[in-house]
C-alpha cells in the first residue's frame, strides 16, 4: 500500500465516524482543530489536503479507534461486502 491508499482511508473513515456519531462538520472540526473548510476537503479526498499525524491521533483518542484501523482499513469497503 502506498501513502495515498491510507490518506483515503482516512479521510473516508473520517466521513463515516461523523455519519455515525451524527456530527456536524462544525463539531468534527472543532475535534481535529481545523477549519470547516479543511474538514470538507479531507472528507472528500481532495488532492493536496494535508492530514498531520496531530489529525490521526486526536480522531484515535476522541472515537477509541487504532491508527491501524483509520489508516489500514477501509470501512466503506467493509460494509459493502457484508
Amino acid at each position: 500500500m502506498n501513502s495515498e491508499i491510507y490518506v483515503r482511508n482516512f479521510c473516508q473513515n473520517l466521513r463515516h465516524l461523523r455519519k455515525v456519531y451524527r456530527m456536524n462538520q462544525r463539531q468534527m472540526a472543532k475535534i481535529l482543530g481545523i477549519s470547516v473548510n479543511t474538514l470538507s476537503k479531507m472528507e472528500n479526498c481532495v488532492p493536496g489536503v494535508r492530514i498531520h499525524a496531530s489529525h490521526v491521533f486526536r480522531v484515535c483518542d476522541h472515537f477509541q479507534k487504532s491508527t491501524d484501523e483509520m489508516l489500514f482499513e477501509n470501512w466503506q469497503e467493509i460494509l459493502k461486502s457484508e
